[in-house]
């Protein structure tokens, strides 16, 4: 019973670490999406004095929501390795349980098997005490 919640919740966290990861690899398309549009108007300042005087407004605020973007690419990042952690850490509470129980599982045979040979024994005695 343990084993299997151990398992659910493992599967929990493999869910967990999917969507981590599609949310780092979904920052780091807004960011490369801003970075070409930034790539972009910077090009067409060139184009003149009064692209240039728009560009340079224009980038203060990019250079702001850049800012934006690298911090929630990092905050991606911490949540994917906290999920990929709490899943390492799922995977090994779930090996314990398992061996635990083959533990279990080997030691409740040995007592069957120790009962059984007892038993065996008697009957012999008990054979030899009859003749």
């Amino acid at each position: 019973m343990l084993i299997r919640l151990a398992r659910q919740e493992a599967d929990a966290r493999r869910l967990a670490v999917a969507q981590a990861e599609h949310a780092r690899i979904a920052q780091e398309a807004h960011l490369a999406a801003q970075d070409a549009q930034m790539a972009a108007e910077a090009e067409r300042a060139r184009e003149g004095p009064d692209s240039m005087a728009l560009w340079s407004r224009w980038i203060g605020a990019a250079r702001r929501e850049r800012q934006k973007r690298e911090q929630a690419l990092l905050q991606a990042h911490l949540a994917e390795e906290a999920a990929r952690e709490a899943l390492r850490e799922e995977f090994a509470r779930m090996k314990r349980l398992e061996i635990a129980q083959q533990q279990h599982e080997d030691a409740a045979r040995l007592v069957a098997a120790r009962k059984a040979e007892q038993r065996s024994e008697e009957t012999e005695m008990l054979k030899r005490q009859g003749r």
